[in-house]
């Protein structure tokens, strides 16, 4: 589905900023209009992560993040940091968020949860990791048996060889 991701700055309680990746959100809902947010407190729930490395045609070609412009093709923390204003630029262009749950403070104590317009990423898709427990087994198993089959055939051409005669 067409979108953005939206990466915020996150104004801290001693005024430093960390910038949060929000998620992603359909063209429609683009306009603020359509996701009016009034939060003055928020807890975020998140994973932090040093962003995107732009890839080979990104280096290359003309695909590139216009900071100025506000337009980014790729999370690279150091020029989103450039453009949130933040005062500990340092500290903030060396990684984001990946929000995984954001809570308004009033609604956390009103005990309500609000819907987000945003697709965040989940707890899920971190801990989906493409070398689970299952995934090692096939592969011990496969390296297993093609170890046992090198050997077979290894002592099968020993034996061979050492019953031609001269």
């Amino acid at each position: 589905m067409p979108g953005f991701l939206v990466v915020t700055p996150l104004n801290l309680e001693d005024g430093s900023t960390v910038l949060v990746n929000r998620g992603h959100i359909p063209m429609d809902r683009i306009d603020q209009s359509t996701r009016a947010e009034l939060p003055k407190w928020v807890r975020v729930k998140g994973v932090l992560e040093e962003g995107e490395i732009p890839n080979l045609i990104g280096k290359y070609a003309r695909l590139k993040n216009r900071p100025d412009k506000n337009q980014f093709l790729y999370l690279v923390a150091d020029e989103l940091a450039e453009n949130s204003g933040a005062r500990n630029h340092t500290e903030c262009s060396l990684a984001l968020i990946t929000a995984m749950d954001a809570l308004y403070e009033d609604d956390f104590q009103a005990g309500y949860r609000r819907e987000m317009p945003f697709n965040m990423r989940h707890k899920e898709d971190y801990l989906l990791f493409w070398a689970d427990e299952h995934t090692h087994f096939n592969y011990a198993m496969q390296w297993f048996g093609l170890g046992s089959l090198m050997m077979v055939m290894t002592l099968y051409k020993f034996i061979e060889v050492s019953r031609w005669k001269y």
